[in-house]
């Protein structure tokens, strides 16, 4: 009897090591089940936390979790990193005092409110996905960010449509094709987002100009 409780003590001893050495690796608290996963997740799952845990530099470290989650399609995972990433980042962003380094580390800072605000837009809170995504857009208007600055103003108009605020909707896609003025695929996804209030608002008319003008950039590349 002493031996069967002293090995059941050690199997215990040992599942709590394996849990720790596993959350070191994996990051989260969440335990990972990599038999489940699809095999293309897997890929890049282990190659973003191979080199996580590789690279000694911060900035390297969160370009690494960066690249893993733009990837990874997982999502019972997705949330989890996205939450460790905006931690980690929000650490290395305010203790940061070279200029240069925390300039970077702002880029990495707003994209963590951008991914908080998306997974947040899923659940339907708009309100507060509304609000995150108002912190990022001031990030990328302070570093001149044309293409993303129009993602979150397209972000926030979304979430306005969803509550069934159509002006207000309206009023941000149209303020999101002043930017990034020379990337024509997204406005392209702009002008159909605005043609689409319109229509919803009844206005056949200006639905129709704004579903032509991305007709018209969707036909110069059929790819799109």
């Amino acid at each position: 009897m002493i031996r069967t409780l002293v090995l059941f003590l050690f199997l215990i001893a040992l599942g709590a090591q394996l849990k720790a050495q596993n959350k070191n690796y994996f990051l989260i608290d969440k335990e990972v089940d990599t038999t489940e996963m699809h095999e293309r997740d897997l890929k890049y799952l282990r190659e973003g936390l191979d080199l996580f845990q590789k690279e000694k530099d911060p900035l390297k470290k969160i370009k690494a979790l960066s690249e893993m989650l733009d990837q990874l399609y997982d999502e019972r995972y997705w949330v989890e990193y996205a939450d460790y990433l905006f931690d980690y980042v929000e650490k290395e962003f305010k203790s940061e005092q070279d200029p240069k380094r925390k300039k970077e580390l702002k880029k990495y800072y707003a994209f963590s409110y951008l991914n908080k605000g998306y997974y947040t837009d899923i659940i339907g809170n708009y309100k507060d996905s509304r609000k995150l995504y108002r912190i990022c857009l001031k990030m990328f208007t302070e570093l001149n960010d044309e293409e993303n600055v129009a993602t979150s103003l397209n972000n926030i108009g979304f979430t306005f449509k969803e509550e069934g605020n159509l002006d207000s909707a309206l009023f941000y896609f149209k303020e999101s094709i002043k930017w990034n003025v020379e990337n024509e695929e997204e406005h392209s996804v702009h002008f159909n987002n605005i043609g689409y209030i319109y229509d919803l608002k009844g206005d056949i008319i200006s639905a129709y100009e704004y579903y032509d003008k991305a007709r018209k950039i969707q036909e110069k590349d059929p790819g799109r």
